[in-house]
């Protein structure tokens, strides 16, 4: 029995398959890299430097503490648990989240703000990463005091986190 073929539709599926085959390694391997992210970011990290960014006089955080837990990235919200605190005030629930092949990390500060004078949300870029040191860019969010009143204001700093 001979199998007869036109060989342009051939090599046009072999292509496709090709194709989709790169498409779900580069997928694999940034999931992989975000994954690897989370496994070095467990544990608790001390707030070491807060500074601005831009010429800026509001006063930042001196010191606190972000605790961070590692979680599985095929967990269903792709992101994880942790608390932060800075300077005195209370310990905050947030989640985060890595993206960008582990470049970007995302936080989510949970449930009311209110009373709180510092927030950690949002996209923050991962400038460098050891194994004992983060140093993170991102925007901050602040409680400023004019007279008796709070104003949210929001300014661009840079973090150094330490084991």
């Amino acid at each position: 029995m001979i199998f007869l073929f036109n060989d342009s539709k051939y090599f046009k599926m072999k292509q496709i398959y090709t194709l989709l085959l790169l498409i779900a390694a580069a997928a694999t391997t940034a999931c992989d890299k975000d994954q690897k992210t989370l496994n070095q970011l467990d544990g608790t990290w001390q707030v070491k430097e807060v500074t601005h960014l831009k010429q800026d006089t509001t006063k930042l955080p001196s010191s606190g503490t972000i605790t961070l837990t590692k979680c599985n990235l095929d967990d269903a919200a792709k992101s994880c648990p942790g608390t932060f605190t800075f300077n005195s005030q209370p310990s905050k629930e947030l989640v985060y989240s890595v993206m960008d092949k582990g470049k970007t990390i995302n936080f989510t500060a949970a449930g009311s703000h209110e009373g709180f004078m510092y927030m950690l949300y949002g996209p923050w870029k991962v400038v460098q990463q050891t194994d004992d040191r983060l140093e993170l860019e991102g925007e901050a969010a602040l409680s400023v005091f004019n007279a008796a009143t709070r104003t949210p204001k929001r300014v661009d700093v840079r973090m150094v986190l330490e084991r």
